[in-house]
């Protein structure tokens, strides 16, 4: 039996039985395991045949023949750049081919399969969101049994796909936020000219929320009827924010609501002027 069946199946390690023949069906055949074939292999490999003998059958198979013969030609992965440990700032900037990649690097701890670069590109043609296509890798069985330490990822998979709260929007800085407030609002990225309006806002001291609230009351977060878990709430105490009274001063240094205040929006731009790139 060939030594790259043997690594090939040493990667998906920690996937159930039934995970990890569903896996070889769409890596090697581009399709999930039929109720038969599936119940077939599990069988086998609970009597004891070995996962290596079990991914040679399907990608010696004349079915996993065709499907190669497909697929588009390897260089297209190889000539990308090197692997890096991506922050997931950087990774989230990345597009196209480039993004996947380097988002199963990441995510799943191996080079992107050809099955899997073709399909994920097609979902970004078609306009699925970065956000989401990470949230599905790292829900996939072999990203849970990757278990990655990318930093900040399991509380991005949270934001993407339960419905987001405040806090979680709020708990992001700069960049991420805005990245953040629209995944949980648009459920996709800024578009450039967004982007490029808020990050000015928060530049010049605009306060998260003001600019939370702003998105949240754009038209698009009214076509899509997009809502926020407590926003009506935060919204509340953060106009008694603004206000120079007893209340005022009680929920912003008690309650830590923000506040648009000029002292506060100067203090934050110096703060944003000092931080630079790295922040912002």
């Amino acid at each position: 039996m060939s030594m790259q069946y043997q690594q090939a199946v040493n990667t998906l390690s920690g996937l159930a039985d039934d995970a990890f023949v569903q896996k070889g069906y769409l890596t090697l055949l581009g399709r999930p395991a039929d109720p038969a074939g599936l119940r077939d292999y599990v069988a086998r490999l609970r009597v004891g045949v070995q996962r290596a003998q079990v991914w040679s059958e399907l990608a010696t198979s004349k079915e996993a023949a065709r499907f190669a013969a497909r697929q588009p030609p390897k260089p297209v992965v190889l000539v990308a750049k090197p692997f890096v440990t991506c922050p997931l700032t950087d990774l989230l900037a990345l597009e196209g081919p480039e993004f996947v990649r380097q988002a199963y690097h990441c995510v799943l701890g191996r080079e992107a399969d050809p099955t899997g670069l073709s399909e994920y590109l097609q979902r970004l043609e078609a306009g699925a969101s970065r956000s989401q296509l990470l949230a599905d890798l790292r829900c996939d069985p072999e990203g849970k049994a990757f278990d990655s330490k990318l930093p900040g990822l399991d509380d991005w998979v949270k934001l993407v796909q339960h419905k987001a709260s405040v806090a979680d929007v709020l708990q992001w800085q700069g960049r991420m936020f805005l990245v953040a407030a629209y995944v949980a609002l648009f459920t996709r990225e800024p578009d450039s000219e967004g982007f490029a309006r808020y990050l000015g806002l928060l530049r010049t001291g605009a306060s998260r929320t003001f600019v939370l609230i702003e998105l949240a009351d754009s038209n698009e977060a009214r076509e899509k009827a997009s809502d926020i878990r407590g926003l009506a709430g935060a919204i509340a105490v953060y106009k008694k924010a603004q206000r120079k009274s007893l209340q005022g001063w009680y929920c912003r240094n008690v309650l830590g609501a923000e506040s648009d205040l000029p002292a506060e929006r100067e203090r934050r731009a110096m703060a944003y002027a000092v931080a630079g790139a790295a922040y912002l």
